[in-house]
């Protein structure tokens, strides 16, 4: 499975060399070694040293739960934003004419930095198996929508309605992490902290789960193997199929070009992807 270190020989090897110079160093070596690594921390991280020393944090780097909260709780609010500048622009920087706007959007209470740490942070919580941790976190932060204000230096206004979101500050270039690690982060977690689910309610809750616009390219396969449950992987396959044969009759309801069924045929294509994926999965299962 995806992340599952336990099965990992190479990493394995390593935790138990390091374990066998544990069991061979004294108290004063190892007093010596954590004082050389507090030494090489720098100035702004003695806090997050102390604070892991004690127990308190396991990610040194990674910002404490109380802000991430309180960081969420802004940004639901509008107290942390975006900004949104656009300028018409007729000729480009190498001269060529454009006539176009030109559009940007500023970070100017450096959001992104945050978010790309609390990311990175998860990751590294689900390294350690803090799973229950890195969920509670990414169930919150990998939903969060960004109100928009204009830029003082702005030509026009931002005319969107809809929120916007960590796909989008990517898509945008604001935003700089790896997306489908995030994804499957986000998904394997959740499969972790919540398995002991009733495989019905677990199945409907992961396939919600992947049509989250973040998971947008993650399938099962990135995450499962083949110890995962074969009930679950039918289960998902089951109720995507009977979906999908829902939403077609909707289509077929709609007009021919309306929104509505715009937004729903490109929900068939991503479950269709989906239910390709598990149908390989389960011949995999069957072939071992």
């Amino acid at each position: 499975m995806y992340n599952d270190n336990n099965d990992n020989e190479e990493y394995q090897l390593f935790l138990n060399k390091v374990k066998k110079y544990l069991e061979t160093m004294s108290l004063e070596k190892k007093d010596e070694w954590i004082i050389t690594q507090a030494k090489l921390s720098g100035g702004s991280y003695y806090q997050d040293f102390i604070d892991s020393l004690s127990g308190s944090k396991k990610i040194q780097y990674m910002p404490e739960i109380s802000k991430i909260e309180d960081f969420c709780k802004k940004v639901q609010c509008g107290e942390i934003y975006l900004e949104y500048e656009t300028h018409y622009l007729e000729f480009d920087a190498s001269g060529s004419y454009y006539g176009d706007w030109d559009i940007q959007y500023n970070d100017p209470l450096n959001a992104m930095s945050f978010l790309k740490c609390v990311f990175r942070g998860c990751h590294d919580l689900i390294l350690l198996e803090d799973y229950k941790s890195a969920i509670d976190i990414l169930n919150e932060i990998c939903l969060l929508e960004f109100v928009i204000m204009d830029s003082p230096d702005s030509e026009d206004c931002y005319q969107e309605d809809s929120g916007f979101t960590i796909v989008d500050a990517c898509e945008n270039g604001l935003l700089y992490i790896d997306r489908n690690e995030v994804a499957r982060d986000w998904f394997y977690s959740f499969y972790v902290t919540n398995k002991n689910m009733e495989c019905t309610k677990l199945a409907s809750e992961l396939i919600e789960l992947m049509k989250s616009p973040i998971l947008g390219k993650t399938v099962p396969s990135d995450i499962f193997r083949n110890r995962e449950s074969e009930e679950l992987l039918l289960k998902m396959l089951q109720l995507l199929e009977d979906e999908i044969r829902r939403n077609n009759e909707k289509i077929a309801s709609y007009k021919e070009w309306s929104h509505e069924g715009y937004v729903l045929k490109k929900l068939v294509e991503r479950e269709n992807r989906i239910v390709d994926d598990l149908r390989e999965l389960l011949a995999e299962k069957e072939n071992d």
